[in-house]
């Protein structure tokens, strides 16, 4: 775990909530893993994350189950193994979030959350509402379906950048 913004990061909100979350472009892949961090390399990810039990682990993909309760109030989270992919798309937070999600009526394309620090994912909703329509704009515009089987937003609560690319999270 690194300082601010390089590759698997520690920040925390105002009440001390320690929070997980990663910036791996454009070469801060290699902070957190041997790997070949260049663009045009791509790779699958099987992301597997082990975290304390009672946080939400997110990663690109979809979680397909929680592993045993390890030692010490650990738990295992696996994700679906993502398609071919640049490093620097790869992404994981974990936190004590809460999410929200559109109205049935608003359904997205593909499944859409937005998790934020407790107590702030009201304030997301506008962003979750326009990412939805955007997504729904660009399928149509574009005939193309967007790839990923989700698409989730993150608000970490110390990000300064303003936002990242990151596939599907």
């Amino acid at each position: 775990v690194n300082g601010p913004l390089l590759g698997i990061y520690h920040c925390s909100n105002e009440s001390g909530s320690a929070f997980l979350s990663t910036h791996f472009e454009p070469t801060y892949a290699r902070y957190a893993m041997p790997c070949i961090d260049e663009p045009r390399a791509k790779a699958r990810f099987c992301m597997s994350i082990v975290s304390p039990e009672g946080l939400i682990a997110l990663s690109n993909m979809p979680e397909v189950g929680l592993g045993a309760v390890l030692e010490g109030g650990l738990v295992e989270h696996r994700f679906q193994e993502t398609p071919p992919m640049s490093t620097y798309l790869l992404a994981l937070s974990v936190g004590d979030f809460e999410a929200i999600q559109l109205p049935v009526e608003n359904v997205p394309p593909v499944p859409m959350a937005l998790y934020a620090p407790r107590g702030k994912a009201r304030l997301g909703r506008f962003a979750l509402e326009v990412a939805a329509f955007s997504l729904k704009f660009f399928e149509d515009f574009f005939s193309q379906k967007f790839p990923l089987p989700k698409l989730d937003l993150v608000v970490p609560p110390a990000f300064p950048i303003g936002g990242m690319e990151n596939w599907g999270l």
